[in-house]
C-alpha cells in the first residue's frame, strides 16, 4: 500500500511537470540590432593612446616653421597671414559620421563596406568670387583666400584589380550608388556630394582660426601656448 502511494506520488508530479513545461512560452530570441546601427560599436571597450604633448607640439611647431610661413612670406595669397586651424563641432561630426554610415548600409543592405574619411586641403577664393558662389555666399569676405579643409567619405575596395592597389581607400558619394556599387566621382561633377567643410556663416558648425596678431587669444589655446600667448 505504501509502495503504491509513493509511485502515485511519483507519477502525479512528473505530470505536473510536464503540464508546467507544455504551457510555458519559450523565451523570445534575442532581436537583431536595429539595421540602422549595424556599424554602431562599443566605444567604451576600444583603448584610445593619448599624444604626448611634446609630439603634439612638434607637429604644430613644424607645419609653423615650415609651411605656414613659406605661405605667408610667398605673397601668393595676398593675406597678411593664412590660417592655422580648422574647428568642427562634435555634433557635426557625429551626423556626417552617422549620414555616410547610415546611406551606405541603406544601398548595400548591410555593413560589408569599411569606411572612412579622407581629409583634403582647401583654399577659399577671393572674396568677390565668394560673394558670387551660392555656397560661399554667407562666409566673411575676412576668409578670402585662407586654407581650410574639405572631409570626403572612402570605402575600402577589396578589388585586387582595382588600380593595382588593393585595399585602397577610395573617395565615394554614399548618396549616389547603384546598389552597393558607388557611382564614379566624374559623375557628380555637375550635381553635388556628401562632404563637410566648415560652415563659416554658422560658427557653432565650423571656424577657421587666422590668428591677426600674437596679442588676441582664440579658442586655439594650444596654437597661443606654443607661441608664447598666456591666455586666462
Amino acid at each position: 500500500m505504501k509502495r503504491t502511494l509513493i509511485f502515485t506520488n511519483l507519477v502525479s508530479l512528473c505530470l505536473l511537470v510536464i503540464v508546467y513545461y507544455s504551457n510555458c512560452t519559450p523565451p523570445a530570441p534575442t532581436p537583431p540590432p536595429p539595421s540602422g546601427d549595424c556599424y554602431a560599436n562599443d566605444y567604451q571597450n576600444l583603448s584610445f593612446n593619448a599624444l604626448r604633448f611634446a609630439y603634439v607640439k612638434s607637429l604644430i611647431n613644424g607645419y609653423k616653421t615650415q609651411q605656414w610661413t613659406t605661405i605667408n612670406s610667398s605673397g601668393i595669397t595676398g593675406v597678411p597671414q593664412d590660417a592655422r586651424s580648422v574647428w568642427f563641432s562634435l555634433p557635426v561630426l557625429k551626423k556626417f559620421i552617422h549620414e555616410i554610415e547610415s546611406q551606405t548600409m541603406a544601398h548595400c543592405g548591410g555593413c560589408e563596406k569599411q569606411l572612412g574619411i579622407r581629409i583634403y586641403y582647401g583654399a577659399y577664393p577671393d572674396s568677390t568670387i565668394m560673394a558670387e558662389t551660392g555656397d560661399m555666399a554667407s562666409i566673411p569676405s575676412k576668409y578670402s583666400k585662407l586654407h581650410t579643409v574639405v572631409m570626403v567619405p572612402t570605402y575600402q575596395n577589396e578589388d585586387t584589380s582595382f588600380l593595382n592597389t588593393p585595399s585602397e581607400n577610395v573617395d565615394f558619394d554614399p548618396y549616389h550608388m547603384t546598389g552597393c556599387t558607388p557611382l564614379p566621382i566624374d559623375s557628380l561633377a555637375s550635381g553635388t556630394m556628401m562632404a563637410l567643410t566648415p560652415d563659416l556663416g554658422m560658427m557653432n558648425h565650423g571656424g577657421l582660426i587666422p590668428p591677426p596678431d600674437n596679442v588676441t587669444c582664440t579658442g586655439a589655446r594650444v596654437m597661443h601656448f606654443l607661441d608664447g600667448l598666456i591666455c586666462p
